[in-house]
């Protein structure tokens, strides 16, 4: 698990963009050399908000990347409590990052998806928004 700290993780922004969320005034980072954010974010938050109507929920969003359904999903539904998990430890320190821009209190960890996150906890929701690539890309996961 990383430390979660106010110091900006990214040393250089310049190889970031900031992506604008549906919320009035609130954005992300995402690394620039990253698999683009797409409007796949937004339709898979819209149908959960759409679809979930309980007012506490335990969500779990696996693949987090830079944790854009995590906090899209904390800023329409405040009172969930929202983790987001990734393998890799970049992408959850950008995450949380992000959260912190947003002043959403979703947690980021590092966890391989090999083995099962949270021994003992349980999840009313589990979402994923993986990378949309071709099979034949020549692009491998990390890990």
């Amino acid at each position: 698990m990383l430390p979660r700290t106010d110091a900006c993780p990214l040393n250089d922004l310049s190889g970031y963009r900031r992506v604008l969320l549906p919320a009035e005034g609130k954005y992300i980072y995402q690394s620039r050399s990253g698999h683009p954010v797409t409007c796949a974010a937004a339709f898979l938050q819209q149908c959960v908000i759409d679809n979930v109507m309980e007012t506490k929920v335990n969500a779990l969003d696996m693949g987090c990347g830079n944790g854009i359904i995590s906090i899209m999903l904390a800023l329409q539904r405040p009172h969930w409590h929202i983790r987001g998990i990734d393998l890799q430890p970049e992408l959850v320190e950008l995450a949380a990052f992000n959260a912190r821009q947003c002043a959403v209190p979703t947690q980021f960890d590092v966890f391989d998806l090999r083995q099962p996150p949270y021994p003992g906890a349980s999840f009313d929701l589990i979402v994923s928004n993986p990378p949309w690539i071709k099979m034949d890309a020549g692009i491998v996961s990390p890990g």
